[in-house]
């Protein structure tokens, strides 16, 4: 059984991951949200992760799955990953961005 993920410590993580790794995919930002940003994760919460990238950054479907599978690897969790950006559904940006917690 996996410990129930903290919020805190999830964005420490992320942090380091943005100072380390942030440049190779051109993120400015990176967060999450769901149940870990809101501290109602359990042992089997997935990490719900939110990123922006810089408007140069063309990050490809391949680029993606790399992110996500170092966010994977990093938290020890699986992991969703949305990209913050114009165009994308507002409902959902709305949601995400209600809920976020950056590092």
């Amino acid at each position: 059984m996996s410990a129930i993920l903290q919020r805190d410590e999830v964005l420490a993580k992320l942090g380091a991951f943005l100072r380390e790794r942030g440049e190779a995919y051109g993120l400015e930002a990176i967060g999450c949200f769901g149940s870990v940003a809101r501290s109602e994760a359990t042992t089997d919460s997935d990490v719900d992760v939110v990123f922006r990238a810089h408007p140069a950054a063309k990050l490809t479907l391949f680029d993606l799955a790399l992110l996500r599978e170092e966010l994977v690897v990093l938290l020890g969790r699986p992991v969703d990953v949305i990209e913050l950006r114009n165009g994308m559904s507002a409902r959902l940006k709305e949601r995400v961005e209600k809920e976020a917690a950056y590092a």
